[in-house]
């Protein structure tokens, strides 16, 4: 029930990205269930490489709900490819859970894969030094776009950096679970940009 919640959440979510708010780093906005309980912005002291880190943080000790960093963009250039989708994460006081999160949406408004490290094995709990984490998905011949980010439900903060996202061959499992639609329900319309930007927030 709560992996369903959260799934439809981060989709009908994708809207608020037509309003990016000031305080997240350029490129990239807050969306989630919760965003009047969650900050996002940079963080300048610490980070693990270059000039800043993204920070997401709960408002509260146990801000209901989640937050997310989002960022949606075209996949024109690795359409028909396995993607693996990759950032460093640190995490400081994660009570509930925290991860990233990857999504592929088709041409007719469905959703395609899916994954938000919400299974037992790969949720990051309480506090953590700079670890890389990653995604694998399949990005379908008639993809219309991506969304990819992290999301902290709960109290806690997160931060990430040196996000990436690379082709890979084949023989790399697969984590992003492919799915035939969201429940029939098309996803909402919302702002894309052309490609990928300031994925290592030096902008």
């Amino acid at each position: 029930m709560v992996r369903r919640t959260v799934v439809a959440l981060l989709v009908m979510s994708s809207a608020a990205l037509a309003q990016i708010p000031r305080l997240a780093p350029i490129g990239w906005g807050l969306t989630g269930g919760n965003t009047e309980g969650y900050t996002a912005g940079l963080d300048r002291q610490d980070r693990f490489a270059g000039t800043a880190s993204a920070v997401l943080a709960s408002k509260g000790q146990s801000s209901p709900g989640f937050g997310a960093l989002s960022q949606c963009v075209r996949p024109d250039a690795i359409l028909a490819k396995r993607v693996r989708f990759t950032a460093q994460v640190k995490t400081l006081g994660v009570a509930e859970w925290a991860g990233l999160w990857f999504r592929v949406d088709g041409s007719d408004g469905q959703m395609l894969a899916f994954d938000n490290m919400q299974g037992p094995d790969r949720r990051i709990h309480g506090d953590t030094q700079w670890q890389r984490y990653s995604i694998v998905a399949d990005i379908a011949g008639d993809a219309h776009d991506i969304c990819f980010g992290a999301l902290l439900a709960g109290g806690g903060r997160i931060w990430v950096d040196a996000v990436a996202l690379e082709i890979v061959d084949a023989g790399v499992p697969l984590t992003a679970k492919p799915m035939a639609s969201s429940n029939g329900k098309t996803l909402p319309s919302y702002v894309l940009l052309p490609k990928p930007r300031n994925l290592d927030f030096e902008e």
